[in-house]
């Protein structure tokens, strides 16, 4: 969570801020960034960013937090809409997906979380979101199984859909393409592979 100077500053300033590290977050992925590119494109000391961030993984979970949308709380909202059909619900995801991967401003946002993110920061992300006080419900057990649908059933659908989006972006899919490998993914897990 960023450190109190950071909202003190006033709402043009922290507007720069977020502008910088869009930028450094989408010219490199999170372990090719660096600080210093950051606080030079900002022109401000090193210091200054620790002011404002404890290191650059909380700038950069600060910029996905304010430009991604996490896309299994997207699935539980659409899920919950859809009256809890599943068929239905996977239908809708992937046309919200595709406007959401293939926003121009965000799409290597999205691609970079997509192709080079770890287990360390999976972990270190939840922490992150929990402290902005939000809960990861698409990481409960509980909350899935709440809602009627068996855990492993989800997890294999969302193994099925991460793999559809890094793939995306591995082979440069265009959002046409995407859709046609989504719909053809999801009617396999409906209707099963012949």
């Amino acid at each position: 969570m960023p450190k109190n100077t950071f909202y003190n500053l006033p709402p043009e300033k922290r507007e720069k801020i977020y502008e910088a590290l869009r930028e450094e977050f989408n010219s490199n992925p999170f372990n090719k960034a660096s600080v210093k590119d950051i606080v030079e494109n900002l022109n401000i000391s090193r210091g200054s960013f620790y002011q404002y961030f404890e290191d650059l993984e909380e700038s950069y979970f600060t910029i996905l937090l304010k430009e991604t949308t996490d896309i299994h709380s997207l699935f539980i909202e659409i899920l919950k809409n859809e009256n809890f059909d599943l068929c239905q619900s996977l239908e809708k995801f992937g046309d919200r997906i595709s406007k959401l991967i293939f926003d121009e401003r965000r799409y290597t946002l999205y691609k970079y979380r997509f192709l080079y993110w770890n287990e360390d920061l999976e972990k270190r992300w939840i922490e992150f979101y929990k402290k902005q006080g939000m809960e990861c419900k698409h990481h409960s057990k509980n909350c899935i199984d709440n809602i009627g649908i068996n855990y492993e059933k989800i997890n294999f659908i969302k193994a099925v859909i991460h793999n559809i989006i890094k793939r995306t972006f591995q082979e440069n899919f265009s959002k046409e393409t995407f859709l046609i490998k989504y719909n053809q993914y999801i009617n396999w897990i409906i209707k099963g592979v012949d």
